[in-house]
């Protein structure tokens, strides 16, 4: 079976199928901040995302630290605790 690019099993960044996320390269995968004063929220988000092969996650659990964090890790993503 071909996908098409349009496929939910292909990813926009990397044009890579679900199948293939396992032999991403760290340049290749998604880069995510995930910043929260809950240190154990912070740190199952980055087991949870980075089981899947697909992600890179850097956490900071210090408002002051974010965005310096944000600046050097340069991410695709920030998840943010707002409150």
């Amino acid at each position: 079976m071909l996908l098409e690019l349009s496929s939910p099993f292909i990813s926009p960044l990397t044009k890579k199928t679900m199948f293939e996320f396992e032999k991403l390269t760290d340049a290749e995968k998604t880069r995510v901040l995930v910043i929260d004063d809950e240190s154990s929220f912070t740190k199952m988000v980055k087991l949870n995302l980075e089981a899947t092969g697909r992600h890179l996650v850097q956490t900071v659990n210090e408002s002051r630290k974010a965005i310096e964090a944000a600046r050097d890790f340069r991410p695709h993503v920030i998840l943010l605790d707002i409150v």
